[in-house]
């Protein structure tokens, strides 16, 4: 038994150091990129670009380090990350992703249609988000599905995993992200819980990459902000009153819409027996 304690100390600790580990990666390769490209030099369809490749090249850096230099493990080859015969998977997360937002979004303006405009069309602007918001679900995905809920199971119940992954989760958007409130960051633990369950039931990376992408990406195109930031949209949500029914400056995150998706949705796929 105290061997069992030590051994689960010890893959605490590591998960521990590599949730930092990410976290500094990004802060270094964003002080690199901003020294070789100033934000303010480029447009912002360009800077949406830059912002995805950071993204991208953090979490690279972050499970090479981790995976292949720390645990020794195989990355391209391994069940979990290997991108072989997933494409299917991928539009089908993103299609989940894309059905519960725009639920949410048809509940949430039922008695406001009148306060929905349509934005000026800039593609490149569109496209540029886009890819960042991709790169954006790649990079969490890879470290908090890929990495630490993997590891976690391996010594912890599934509950517990997915608990604890799913409150780090949730406390750094909480912390890093504007407009917070206690019901959005409620709701991002519920998002990130649906997204262990995802994961643990299909055992690979890209089914919930696809949905975490298309989560966030509808969000943004019908007029939300995302996890509190704005990004270019095709549709004006003009509330007269921000409050937890539409989700206020956070966005769809902050709605109690939200958080009856997801938990009805939290419901049916842990009932769901694993593929």
């Amino acid at each position: 038994m105290k061997t069992e304690n030590k051994k689960r100390l010890f893959l605490f600790g590591k998960v521990i150091l590599a949730i930092i580990t990410s976290f500094v990666l990004g802060r270094l390769f964003s002080i690199v990129i901003e020294f070789i490209i100033p934000s303010n030099s480029i447009s912002t369809p360009i800077l949406f670009l830059v912002g995805g490749g950071h993204q991208i090249l953090t979490g690279l850096t972050f499970i090479v380090l981790f995976v292949k230099v720390i645990d020794r493990e195989k990355i391209i080859t391994s069940d979990w990350f290997s991108p072989q015969n997933r494409v299917k998977e991928f539009f089908i997360g993103g299609l989940l992703g894309s059905v519960f937002i725009f639920l949410g979004f048809l509940i949430i303006i039922n008695l406001n249609w009148n306060q929905v405009e349509i934005a000026p069309l800039r593609l490149n602007f569109l496209f540029g988000s886009s890819f960042t918001l991709l790169c954006g679900a790649f990079f969490e995905e890879l470290v908090f599905r890929g990495y630490v809920l993997r590891k976690l199971l391996e010594r912890f119940s599934p509950i517990i995993s997915l608990s604890f992954c799913s409150l780090i989760f949730s406390l750094l958007h909480g912390f890093f992200n504007d407009n917070v409130t206690l019901l959005s960051i409620v709701n991002i633990f519920l998002a990130g819980f649906l997204l262990g369950i995802l994961f643990i039931k299909t055992k690979n990376i890209w089914l919930v990459t696809g949905f975490h992408f298309l989560w966030n990406y509808v969000q943004a195109i019908l007029g939300f902000n995302v996890s509190g930031e704005g990004y270019p949209t095709i549709l004006y949500l003009n509330f007269e009153n921000m409050n937890l029914f539409n989700g206020g400056d956070f966005g769809f995150e902050g709605s109690y819409v939200c958080s009856i998706i997801l938990l009805l949705a939290i419901y049916f796929y842990y009932k769901k027996p694993n593929r």
